[in-house]
């Protein structure tokens, strides 16, 4: 049982790395991600700087590595907790990409794919607030905070099991911590809305 679960976790932790909008970048012709406009590989970054195609795309692919593994895993009925290890593996994956020197993006649509599996009523509630405070303030990072916020609490009153809240509860935690950058720019009135020719520092990563 252990072994299986440092296995999962191991594939997880890669599959998770994947750098999705470095290899859009290559894909089409574009800069390095990481040496361009907010510097963050994420799927806001990879629109500014690449277009609206490659940021799409960078945005199914982190999405879909969060959700598609945790698919395949679940079909074999294993034990929730392994679900879980999975699912905090892919993110940190995301976040610590053993392929860039352990560097990542935030970790935003990654959780979203793993959390569309795990409470996707949940997932709703917090994409429904994600939208809201985009119409609304126009800062991504604001935004991704919120839903973040809000995801937990979803968990707990839609009634998702222990497991899940437990998990939710850290990836939120962890997700508004790699947006320290965005939370310190907040406070001092530098971070960036959109629509504005410099955009830095809002990655929904």
């Amino acid at each position: 049982m252990v072994i299986r679960f440092l296995l999962w976790s191991a594939a997880g932790f890669l599959i998770g790395g994947i750098p999705s909008g470095l290899i859009m970048g290559r894909l089409f012709g574009g800069p390095d991600l990481r040496r361009s406009g907010s510097q963050n590989i994420g799927a806001t970054n990879a629109f500014r700087v690449l277009g609206a195609l490659p940021g799409l795309l960078t945005l199914v692919c982190d999405l879909l590595k969060g959700y598609i593994p945790l698919l395949i895993l679940g079909a074999m009925n294993p034990h929730p907790w392994l679900l879980v290890c999975l699912g905090i593996a892919l993110i940190l994956g995301h976040d610590f990409s053993p392929y860039l020197g352990f560097k990542g993006g935030k970790g935003v649509a990654t959780s979203l794919g793993v959390f569309l599996f795990f409470s996707p009523k949940a997932i709703l509630v917090s994409l429904i607030l994600w939208i809201g405070l985009v119409a609304l303030f126009r800062i991504v990072s604001v935004a991704s905070i919120g839903a973040a916020l809000i995801l937990p609490l979803a968990i707990y009153w839609i009634g998702y099991p222990r497991p899940i809240l437990l998990f939710g509860i850290l990836a939120s935690l962890l997700l508004i911590i790699r947006h320290r950058i965005n939370i310190q720019r907040l406070f001092r009135g530098q971070e960036k809305r959109l629509g504005k020719r410099r955009v830095e520092g809002l990655d929904v990563e």
